[in-house]
C-alpha cells in the first residue's frame, strides 16, 4: 500500500525466483532496470510489502529495488528446513542477486534484514553500502551484553506469550502495535499482522532459535555504513546501535528523536530524502 496519499501509486512488479535448494522466493521489483542497487531485506515475521511505501516514493525514479519475501515468509515457499543457517540464508541472498544481475548492491537491512545482509557478506557476499535501520545484526540471549538491547515492552510482550496468555492473533497485533511511534492506518496494521501470522510455526521457530553474532563482519565490512535508529525504539534499544558504531570502519549513526522500531512507517519522507542522500554518497565507493 501507498502509505502517503500524496504520494504517486506505486509501480511495482512481482515475480518469484529460485533460492537455496531450489526454494521459490516471491520478490518485488521497482525502479529503473540500470538504477542503483538496493536489496531491501524486512525484519522477521514480515514480508517485502513492508517497503511498499519506499518503493512507491521518490527512490523508484533512480534506485533498482528488490524486495524479497525470505523462505517462510509471506508468498514464499515454506520449507521445514534451513531457518538456522547462515549458509542458507546467504545462499538465497545471493540467487537474487545473481537473477537480477545486480552489481554490489546497497544492503537495507530493517531489524532482522540486518542480519541477512551479514550472513550474505560473511558468506562472500559482496555489497558497495550497508544501511542497518533499527538494526538486529545479533542475537543470542544467553549473552549479557546483547540481552540487555532488547527493550523491556517486548520482553513482557514475549513472556505473556510464553505463558500462553496472548493468542497468536494478540501476540502479532501487539508486536504491530511497538512497531512505531505513529499510529498506522488500520489497513496497514492488517496487512502487518496477516504477514506475522502466515508464517507457519516451524519457520517462526526456526528463526526464533538462532543464535548469531555479527561484530566480525561489521568490522570488516570497508564500505559505508549509515546505521539509523529510533530513540524510542520499544523492541532494540538505542543502545544496541551505540555499541555497534565503534565498529564501523566508515560508517556512521543516526538517532532519530521521534520514530520507534520502524524508522520508514514513522517519518517515511525523512527516510526517503536520507537514503537517497546515501545512496549518492556510496556511488563511488
Amino acid at each position: 500500500m501507498n502509505t502517503d496519499p500524496g504520494r504517486a501509486a506505486p509501480h511495482i512488479d512481482s515475480t518469484s525466483v529460485p533460492g537455496a535448494g531450489g526454494v521459490r522466493l516471491n520478490v518485488r521489483v521497482a525502479g529503473p532496470e540500470h538504477g542503483t542497487p538496493v536489496l531491501l531485506l524486512h525484519g522477521q515475521s514480515c514480508s517485502g510489502r513492508v517497503w511498499q511505501g519506499v518503493m512507491s516514493g521518490p527512490l523508484a525514479g533512480s534506485a533498482r529495488m528488490i524486495a524479497p519475501d525470505y523462505r517462510g515468509h509471506g508468498r514464499s515457499d515454506k520449507p521445514h528446513r534451513g531457518y538456522r543457517s547462515s549458509e542458507i540464508w546467504a545462499a538465497d541472498i545471493a540467487a537474487l542477486v545473481a537473477h537480477f544481475g545486480l552489481a554490489r548492491p546497497v544492503l537495507v537491512g530493517w531489524s532482522y534484514g540486518s542480519a541477512v545482509a551479514c550472513d550474505y557478506l560473511r558468506h562472500g557476499g559482496h555489497a558497495r553500502a550497508f544501511v542497518l535501520v533499527d538494526g538486529g545484526p545479533e542475537a543470542n540471549l544467553m549473552d549479557s551484553q546483547i540481552r540487555a538491547t532488547i527493550a523491556p515492552d517486548l520482553v513482557r510482550l514475549l513472556k505473556r506469550r510464553l505463558r500462553r496468555r496472548l493468542s497468536a492473533r494478540q501476540f502479532a497485533q501487539a508486536t504491530v502495535r511497538l512497531l512505531t511511534e505513529r499510529a498506522l492506518p488500520d489497513e496497514q496494521i492488517a496487512t502487518l499482522v496477516e504477514d506475522a501470522l502466515s508464517i507457519p510455526p516451524h519457520a517462526a521457530l526456526g528463526v526464533a532459535s538462532r543464535r548469531y553474532q555479527n561484530d566480525d563482519v561489521l568490522r570488516a565490512f570497508a564500505g559505508p555504513i549509515l546505521q539509523i535508529h529510533g530513540a524510542k525504539d520499544r523492541i532494540r534499544l538505542v543502545h544496541a546501535a551505540e555499541r555497534r558504531t565503534p565498529l564501523f570502519r566508515h560508517g556512521r549513526t543516526e538517532i532519530w528523536p521521534d520514530t520507534g522500531h520502524a524508522p520508514f512507517l514513522d517519518d517515511p519522507e525523512r527516510f526517503d530524502r536520507t537514503l537517497d542522500a546515501f545512496l549518492l554518497e556510496s556511488a563511488d565507493s
